[in-house]
């Protein structure tokens, strides 16, 4: 009888044992956790240790998402000298676009390719201009229409401008494309591409060209420097010239005849006050000359 009446106490014992774990647990779990709250009985288990896993993911992905939008807006909107790790000295260049040729017609030869002896440039002679650099502003005192300008405006630059008007006209000139604009610093750019019918007229009315002073000069021009040296494009030659008024006190004036093919560029710089930037000048026309190889 002493063992029957045992027997419900051992198989109860488990069940006792069950309840009163909670109250036995140890303080912290696994690796220093806080012990996960007691459940009454029948109630469903709550995921607490998932929930705040995921929450963990959740924010640690917010952290990477704004990281990476600010890392995006630093690169886009500074300029590249401001960027850290990027610093380097201003070296006097200007922050052109990249660069672009335009496409050609269909069946229509490079300028300077074998079957196209007369050098002629088939592309919108507009898109084969500079483009603007960054904070350049637009200069409208040229009188540029749809990027193209007449004539005598273009001969009213010179000294002698009827003279230059007559020759032009005599030497079958197609058309001047050209563009214009000043920067911060005051220097004012004009872009000039003359297009004749041959390459060889082209050639021939820049050397007639070359003793002629623009209006803008204050005093004798003289020869700056010849960049056949320099890199330049195949079939494209480039003679440059300067009157540096700024050691007189005047407006200072750098331009270069940029001769490729049936077309003639003209690129010229002037100053009110002090000297022509040096390596903003020959980078233009260096770019302008890479637009019309």
């Amino acid at each position: 009888m002493t063992g029957n009446r045992t027997a419900p106490e051992d198989r109860t014992a488990p069940h006792a044992a069950s309840a009163a774990g909670p109250a036995t647990a140890p303080a912290t779990g696994p690796a220093g956790e806080a012990p996960e709250p007691a459940v009454p009985d029948g109630g469903p288990a709550r995921p607490r240790r998932r929930t705040r896993s995921v929450a963990r993911w959740v924010s640690a992905l917010l952290v990477l998402a704004v990281s990476a939008a600010a890392t995006a807006y630093a690169v886009t909107v500074p300029e590249r000298t401001e960027l850290p790790g990027l610093e380097t000295p201003h070296d006097g260049r200007w922050a052109y676009p990249a660069l672009k040729l335009p496409a050609l017609p269909s069946g229509s030869p490079a300028p300077h390719a074998e079957d196209n002896p007369a050098g002629r440039h088939h592309a919108d002679l507009r898109d084969l201009l500079v483009p603007l650099p960054r904070k350049a502003v637009e200069d409208d005192t040229v009188p540029v229409r749809d990027g193209w300008v007449e004539t005598e405006d273009y001969a009213a630059l010179w000294t002698g401008g009827k003279e230059v008007r007559v020759r032009l006209v005599e030497e079958g000139l197609r058309h001047i494309a050209a563009r214009a604009w000043s920067m911060p610093d005051g220097t004012r750019v004009q872009v000039f591409l003359l297009q004749f019918p041959t390459g060889p007229t082209a050639t021939v009315y820049q050397q007639d060209l070359a003793p002629t002073v623009p209006a803008a000069a204050g005093g004798v021009v003289e020869d700056a420097y010849t960049v056949d040296e320099e890199r330049r494009p195949e079939g494209v030659y480039i003679l440059s010239r300067s009157e540096e008024g700024a050691k007189k006190g005047g407006p200072s004036l750098r331009y270069a005849y940029i001769s490729s093919g049936d077309t003639l560029g003209v690129v010229m710089f002037t100053t009110e006050e002090g000297e022509v930037p040096d390596t903003a000048y020959r980078q233009t026309v260096a770019l302008q000359a890479g637009m019309l190889g």
